[in-house]
């Protein structure tokens, strides 16, 4: 099996170009991640086997850097039609191209009546169900919506609809896949890792404090004005809730009254992120639309319980009551009368730092994250051959 991969960014792509290239299997690996600056290093052993495209990604770039989203956009989507194109002559000689979203379709339709399957990498829940689920949040929260570039959602849709197969990150994500027309029996869940944070025993602070956990960009996605409203509904002598990770509008909570006791760090990183889940008592995610929160397993893998709606990946990581709760999107009742009960019983608060490390020490970070991915893609490929 030969795969051709291509991706605009690094994330988690340059992790599964990596563990693809280690397996064998890694015909090319078609990039738009920047040359130059930090992290530029080569996912791959051989440099022959990196295609870099990366000048239309550079340019949407320094226009999104500026705030000037209406060429940001547009510059965005040439730079994954320019992966795309590119990505055709290599992928005319492999058996598989999988792709990023918006990076596919002119590839994938001229592999049709070839030997060569398309594989079209989600990263969302499906781009239909996306774009409802913002607007319908924005309505709620009486913002204007997240800027959405109409040719990419249209070309994200042809894709999803035309491609052979299509991989996933979550069980929510191909439920509304299923959802909007996909043959079940052509979507794959590969579950992504997570940064590396150690799995340990971390010491916790007897201060006394009912420490509540963010972690992640505060936009409408991340459904924020929900937890808010639970804090403030939450009842604790010591409570806190601390919110990491970079505001990015519209964020859901433009003019809502702030709870005392909360507190905005901005983006954090190494040691004084892993503070953060050092001093946390519960980290809670309550995204209306997440296609997997990789902060979910920062947060079992330190051993912190959690509480995750059921739109945000949580209930492939989580046993319900054994390492958190799941509860539905928009529901700050819910959140809130799960943090009581977390705050009223030690015990079992106790229990599910335990489970959770228990449970993070068999999971899998991105190395593991990759194989299983090699392993999807077999079955792929076995599929297309029968």
């Amino acid at each position: 099996m030969k795969v051709v991969y291509n991706s605009p960014n690094r994330a988690h792509h340059y992790k599964y170009a990596q563990e693809l290239d280690r397996a064998g299997v890694l015909a090319k690996f078609v990039s738009g991640f920047p040359r130059f600056g930090p992290g530029k290093e080569l996912p791959v052993k051989q440099p022959s086997t990196m295609a870099r495209r990366d000048l239309l990604q550079m340019v949407y770039l320094a226009l999104n850097r500026s705030g000037i989203n209406a060429l940001a956009l547009p510059a965005a989507h040439l730079a994954k039609i320019d992966l795309d194109r590119s990505s055709s002559k290599w992928a005319r000689q492999a058996d598989l191209f999988l792709f990023y979203p918006g990076a596919g379709l002119s590839t994938l339709r001229k592999l049709k009546g070839t030997k060569v399957r398309s594989v079209s990498e989600q990263v969302t829940s499906d781009v239909r169900n996306y774009t409802a689920i913002m607007e319908e949040e924005s309505r709620i929260c009486k913002c204007a919506p997240p800027v959405l570039y109409k040719p990419e959602i249209q070309r994200r849709i042809a894709e999803t609809d035309e491609a052979d197969f299509v991989v996933c990150p979550s069980s929510y994500s191909r439920r509304t896949l299923i959802e909007n027309g996909r043959d079940e029996r052509t979507v794959f869940v590969n579950h992504y890792g997570w940064p590396a944070i150690a799995v340990k025993q971390i010491e916790r602070s007897a201060s006394g404090e009912f420490t509540i956990l963010f972690v992640g960009q505060v936009n409408l996605r991340k459904g924020l004005r929900y937890l808010l409203e639970a804090f403030a509904r939450f009842e604790h002598p010591r409570k806190k809730l601390k919110i990491v990770g970079p505001l990015a509008a519209p964020t859901g909570i433009e003019g809502l009254p702030m709870p005392a006791n909360v507190e905005f760090t901005g983006a954090l990183k190494g040691e004084a992120l892993e503070q953060c889940y050092r001093e946390a008592s519960v980290f809670v995610l309550p995204s209306i639309e997440d296609g997997f929160g990789l902060v979910l397993g920062e947060a079992m893998s330190a051993g912190v319980p959690i509480i995750a709606t059921e739109n945000s990946g949580g209930p492939d990581l989580i046993e319900e009551g054994v390492h958190g709760f799941i509860v539905g999107i928009r529901d700050p009742e819910a959140i809130a009368l799960r943090l009581q009960q977390l705050a009223d019983s030690p015990e079992l608060l106790a229990s599910m730092r335990e489970a959770c490390l228990a449970r993070a020490s068999s999971l899998s970070g991105w190395q593991k994250s990759g194989e299983e991915l090699v392993g999807v893609l077999e079955q792929i490929h076995g599929a297309a051959r029968d």
